[in-house]
Order: structure tokens, then C-alpha cells, then sequence
């Protein structure tokens, strides 16, 4: 698979296609009205043959590894803020090959990684059938049991179509959770339904936002949520503004989706 990358790659910036004129033609037709758009609309604008190599790329790194990872620097932010807060082991849910996990354990964090299909023990619905990187046990959000005020709770690009995060997140919460860490893409790709922002909003505080790499053209940060304690506190902004940064963001640039606004006069 990734050798195939690599000859789709050669073929189209190598050969004649990246020059040709209806090429170019296509590249300014895609990027009409492309600059600002609403902030749930997550597809760049590019023309169909690349596109279609963007995603092959992005799928295959997403199936054999993890739909979102976590940079050098993460690690040593991430440890930090969660010593200040007193967690001492991470527990994942929806953990998947354990990719993420095994980058949090080789960075001296303590790790438990669960999946619902362990992709070892039968086919997973997002990497198929393959070995983990790390141990990944069988158990879904049953596995989020008393006395979790000193864990942290680990979704990492939880399914969009799905209500797993917000499950996760209020039986995490109904149990003495006090700090999710988060990494995906809010208003994008993942987080699943509005419910699962909603109940995050309503009940805790962001306490650290860390850049990640990004597959291709995916918006991913790395978030730490702690529980509020007080009902008075103000409402933690999901995707804060990139340029004012006191308001909810309502744009995004389609060219370079990490860049978002909450309005044009921001822009």
C-alpha cells in the first residue's frame, strides 16, 4: 500500500498532469468562494485526481496507525498538565490499533487502551484486521467504573456517527471523572453528535490546547477538559477564534482548515 502511494504520488507531481492547463483551470474553479465557509464543512477544495491520492494517503495512514497522532512536543505539555492536576493513569476508549497509547506509555504516562473490537480479535469497522501496537483489551465504556477522580479519560478521533463519545464522557462523569484529553477535530470530523460538545461545555473548563500533526487536511488539536466546580464559571469557549480569541469560532478556511474565525471582520 504504501509503495502504490508513492507511484500515485511520482505520477502526479512528476509527469505531465500537475502542468497541464485544465490542471490549472481545475484549481481555480475549486477555489471560487473557498477562503471562509461555515465551520462543519471539512473538504479542501482541490481537483478530483487530487482529492482522490489526498485521501488514499490519508486513509492508509489512518488504518494502519491512528486517525489522529500526537507531535514531541505533546507529550512533555500533556505530561505536565495532567501531573498539575493529579491524574495518574489514562484510560482510552475506542483506542483502536493502540497506536496512541504506546506514544503516551513510551513518554512515561500510564495507559490502559480499550476497543470495543480489539482489531487482533476480530475485524475492527476502521482498521480492519491487524495487530496493535500496544495491548489493546477488549471493553467499551462499561470499563469507566468508580472511582475515576484520579484518571484521565482519553478519546482520541472519536467516530463521528456515533454516540460513543457522549456515553463515554457522561458515564466518565456519573463515575468521578475529572479530565478528558481530547484529540481530534471539534465541529469537523469527529466528536460524534452535538450532545457530546454540549455535555462538555456544560460541565468542564478547557485547561490546555496542544497543536497536533495533521493527516493531510484535517484541523486535529489535542484538548484537556478539567470539571468545573462551580456553576457560576463562564462557559469554555469548544474552537476559540484564531485571531481575536474571546469568541466561538464560525469559520473556517477551507485552504488551511487549522484556521478558523468567528467572523469575517476577524478574517
Amino acid at each position: 500500500a504504501h509503495k502504490q502511494r508513492l507511484y500515485e504520488t511520482i505520477a502526479l507531481f512528476s509527469g505531465s498532469w500537475v502542468d497541464k492547463l485544465s490542471t490549472k483551470a481545475a484549481f481555480e474553479a475549486c477555489l471560487q468562494d473557498a477562503s471562509v465557509t461555515a465551520i462543519e464543512n471539512h473538504e479542501t477544495p482541490a481537483p478530483k485526481e487530487l482529492s482522490d491520492w489526498r485521501d488514499t494517503c490519508r486513509d492508509s495512514l489512518c488504518n494502519f496507525y491512528a486517525f489522529a497522532t500526537l507531535g514531541s512536543t505533546t507529550f512533555d505539555s500533556l505530561r505536565d498538565v495532567i501531573a498539575d492536576q493529579r491524574i495518574d493513569r489514562i484510560v482510552e476508549v475506542g483506542a483502536g490499533t493502540g497506536y496512541v497509547a504506546k506514544l503516551l506509555s513510551q513518554h512515561g504516562l500510564s495507559v490502559e487502551a480499550y476497543d470495543i473490537n480489539p482489531p487482533d480479535q476480530a475485524s475492527n469497522e476502521y482498521h480492519g484486521l491487524t495487530v496493535p501496537y500496544f495491548p489493546v483489551k477488549q471493553g467499551g465504556v462499561s470499563v469507566l467504573k468508580a472511582g475515576c477522580s484520579s484518571t484521565a479519560l482519553l478519546l482520541c478521533y472519536p467516530p463521528p456517527r456515533s454516540t460513543m463519545a457522549f456515553d463515554a464522557l457522561n458515564t466518565f462523569i456519573d463515575h468521578g471523572g475529572r479530565c478528558l484529553i481530547h484529540v481530534g477535530e471539534f465541529k469537523g470530523l469527529t466528536a460524534g453528535p452535538a450532545d457530546f460538545e454540549g455535555l462538555l461545555l456544560g460541565e468542564m473548563d478547557c485547561v490546555s490546547r496542544i497543536p497536533c500533526p495533521t493527516w493531510t487536511t484535517d484541523a486535529t488539536d489535542c484538548t484537556v477538559w478539567m470539571r468545573r466546580h462551580t456553576s457560576d464559571t463562564e462557559t469554555a469557549l469548544l474552537l476559540p477564534c484564531g485571531s481575536c480569541g474571546r469568541r466561538e469560532s464560525r469559520h473556517r478556511c477551507r485552504l488551511l482548515r487549522c484556521l478558523t474565525y468567528c467572523s469575517k471582520e476577524c478574517y
